[in-house]
């Protein structure tokens, strides 16, 4: 998982903050734990917005309120928004998610803003994606602190895909945002038949799927579990920090067919432990 190799590849230490459950039921920032995070030394966090791999969209609300505990520190956020145009009208979030450089004026001093068209338009292979600065002091920070053959080694064809993607693509990604939604409530629906004690959210935007099998037993690594039991890959849950074990991430960006199948195995595998 990137958020935890890439940092420690330039010196940076880790400090994770599990998300946890809020008020109305849904999980959301630790906004103590991140202060105390800032506390012991960290000067940056990493928001995954809508978030990886939960499918949580964030509302303005929460968004302001992690901006108070950055402001409050002098931290930075790099803000990952890959996943913001993967919200489908029909889910709960209707088709809108927040930047969160949009929440204030303020905000946009101290994040950065990442974006790509590779995840929602299937263009990962061409290597391209943009980071945007909006203060002339952060774009002068970072023309002092990063190389810019690190930066600017995007192929004309991924220049060219991503800008026909973000201007021309909206009707293709519609449809397809509902069809991953529909696979998520399909699979809501059928786990709650064939496997009642498995826990699953329909998420409110992303393509993937967290699906929670502590209750019946499986090992931490659910994922390789199930690779040798039911021949199906999904990825771990620890992969994506503490608070993972038991757990494995689904991809729903597949034919149904393909799904059904792969529940199939699941279930059976699973049942007959």
């Amino acid at each position: 998982m990137p958020f935890w190799d890439v940092p420690g590849l330039i010196g940076r230490r880790i400090i994770s903050v599990p998300m946890i459950t809020g008020a109305d039921g849904r999980s959301t920032f630790d906004l103590e734990g991140i202060g105390r995070a800032f506390a012991q030394g960290a000067r940056s966090i990493i928001l995954c917005s809508p978030y990886n791999p939960l499918g949580r969209v964030f509302t303005e609300t929460e968004l302001l309120g992690l901006s108070e505990v950055v402001e409050e520190h002098g931290a930075f956020v790099v803000a990952d928004e890959i996943h913001g145009p993967l919200v489908p009208a029909g889910g709960e979030a209707q088709g809108r998610t927040v930047p969160y450089a949009s929440v204030s004026e303020k905000v946009a001093t101290h994040s950065i803003n990442l974006m790509s068209a590779s995840k929602s338009w299937n263009l990962a292979g061409l290597l391209t994606a943009v980071g945007t600065l909006f203060t002339d002091e952060n774009q002068r920070l970072w023309k002092k602190e990063v190389h810019e053959l690190e930066t600017e080694g995007a192929s004309t064809v991924g220049m060219a895909a991503n800008l026909a993607a973000f201007t021309s693509g909206q009707p293709w990604l519609d449809e397809a945002n509902e069809y991953i939604h529909a696979n998520a409530v399909w699979l809501h629906d059928e786990l709650a038949r064939e496997l009642p004690q498995a826990h699953f959210t329909v998420p409110e935007a992303t393509y993937l799927g967290w699906i929670d099998f502590r209750d019946y037993g499986l090992p931490d690594n659910a994922g390789t579990w199930l690779l040798k039991n039911a021949r199906i890959r999904l990825n771990d849950g620890p992969t994506f920090g503490p608070g993972g074990e038991g757990h494995a991430r689904i991809n729903l960006a597949t034919p149904r067919y393909l799904l059904v199948e792969a529940l199939g195995r699941m279930a059976d595998a699973v049942n007959s432990r």
